[in-house]
């Protein structure tokens, strides 16, 4: 599982527990892919995530490829504004039904992963609204 494979199931996994997608508060989508990174190995942890370089010149790791996803997502129609919440984003129905096709094909293991891995981007997103 690539990157860009790992964010867009945590999006989708964000989506359909409707946990807001916020796209504005960079540091947390880095910190905890900087935490997922860090994770024990686990059958399912992708060996791409080794390769993952963070840059640490600021007050939080950041990973460019995580924020050139994340600017992708937005450019390519995958996410939208919510009509609640200018701040927080939704993804679009029909690129959730693609990718919730392809979440059906992942393996039990990399599923198990992607469990833990949300969970860390669910305590980031706790976190910073506190």
């Amino acid at each position: 599982m690539s990157l860009s494979e790992l964010v867009k199931f945590l999006t989708l996994l964000l989506h359909k527990e409707k946990i807001g997608l916020n796209f504005d508060q960079q540091q947390c989508w880095h910190t905890a892919l900087y935490n997922i990174k860090k994770l024990p190995e686990m059958p399912g942890k992708p060996a791409s995530l080794e390769g993952i370089f963070f840059d640490w010149n600021g007050p939080y790791p950041v990973c460019k490829e995580l924020d050139d996803y994340l600017w992708g997502m937005g450019c390519t129609g995958c996410v939208e504004w919510s009509t609640l919440n200018m701040h927080e984003y939704e993804l679009v129905k029909g690129v959730a039904a693609i990718w919730d096709e392809e979440y059906r094909r992942l393996t039990e293991d990399e599923k198990h992963f992607l469990g833990a891995a949300l969970r860390c981007v669910q305590l980031e997103f706790i976190e910073m609204a506190v």
